[in-house]
């Protein structure tokens, strides 16, 4: 009735450690006013019936009116703490700044905040509040959300996971940071490793986003991409793999190699057939097609020696297909039957990311 009130208004404070300082403080000081209201009613309810045995009821029915009176305390401190959690979670952009760090002071404590809340303020608000970060301009609270994420999967179990988790990891492999995508990859290498994607309706746009990325030229990403594949292969149906992951690896590896279904899905076997990578220098002439492409865009029309380019009119699928064709020629390959056009579709997915 006097500390959190006070708290609460402080969260509109000028000043940008007192809020942080709040948020960082919420957990443990939320753990023990519960436990302390917590201690407290068990010590009434025993003193309750004590004197109930004994026979003095009226002390009795005093032990058990306060003893209600801390289970309504802290009932009341538990939902002040997920109003806190849900309103720093949907802070907009302000003249204040555009409280990341207190964001981010959440996040990194957001296990033991859903262990004060309970199952029920979890499910009710705190999912919801996922999805704000996750949106955010700072690179690094978006990370920081995508590294915690499996534990809120774990706590709310299969079916929120589905529901909630699983589309804003899906949605984070599409991130303009690499850092973010090498955590949503790592989040759902996790995901798969405790079974929890086992639907084709989401394992089809992960392995889609993801599939491309195994032949990324960053190292760090082709290996956690690499381990996502291992992971989902061995956990999932045969059946399902099969359907859904083979066809997307197909058009990444190399030509005349044995097929996919005799060959166990692991790291090893996976680079050990997989194309190269693209070379900064065939990387900079598909940047350059792509650059014509959104030229075009604005100014329809032909660039000389290239082709007609696809223009304001044309669709992504135009603009994927040129770029598809200038990666090919890069490889070295003829414009009109390339041997690899499979993996050059595949690299112009990364290229208009």
């Amino acid at each position: 009735e006097y500390i959190f009130p006070i708290l609460s208004r402080r969260l509109q404070d000028s000043s940008q450690e007192v809020r942080v300082a709040i948020t960082e403080g919420l957990a443990t000081l939320a753990g023990h006013a519960t436990s302390f209201h917590l201690t407290k009613e068990r010590v009434l309810s025993r003193l309750a019936e004590k004197l109930t045995k004994e026979g003095q009821t009226d002390a009795a029915k005093r032990a058990k009116y306060f003893s209600k009176k801390h289970t309504h305390n802290e009932e009341k401190i538990r939902d002040f703490a997920s109003d806190v959690v849900i309103r720093v979670l949907f802070m907009r952009h302000s003249r204040k700044g555009s409280f990341s760090l207190e964001k981010r002071a959440v996040v990194t404590r957001i296990k033991s905040l859903m262990v004060e809340l309970g199952h029920k303020r979890v499910n009710d608000g705190l999912l919801r509040g996922i999805v704000p970060p996750l949106n955010d301009i700072d690179w690094q609270l978006r990370a920081e959300v995508l590294r915690r994420i499996v534990g809120v999967s774990v706590y709310v179990g299969s079916v929120a996971c589905n529901l909630f988790i699983i589309p804003c990891v899906t949605g984070a492999l599409s991130d303009v940071s690499e850092t973010v995508v090498f955590e949503a990859i790592s989040a759902a290498t996790r995901l798969a490793e405790l079974r929890l994607i086992s639907n084709r309706t989401d394992l089809e746009p992960m392995v889609k986003a993801i599939a491309p990325l195994l032949c990324h030229t960053s190292p760090a990403l082709r290996l956690i991409s690499a381990d996502f594949f291992e992971a989902i292969c061995s956990k999932i149906d045969p059946a399902l793999s099969a359907a859904v992951i083979l066809p997307e690896l197909r058009g990444l590896l190399l030509p005349n190699i044995p097929p996919l279904s005799v060959l166990p899905v692991t790291r090893k076997t996976v680079f050990s057939y997989l194309h190269p990578p693209l070379t900064q220098n065939q990387l900079k002439q598909a940047a350059r097609a792509l650059r014509r492409c959104s030229l075009a865009g604005r100014t329809s029309g032909s660039v000389g020696g290239a082709g007609r380019i696809p223009g304001s009119g044309g669709s992504g699928g135009d603009s994927k297909r040129y770029i598809a064709e200038t990666i090919a020629e890069a490889l070295g390959e003829s414009k009109k039957n390339p041997k690899n056009s499979a993996f050059a579709e595949k690299m112009a997915e990364i290229v208009t990311r």
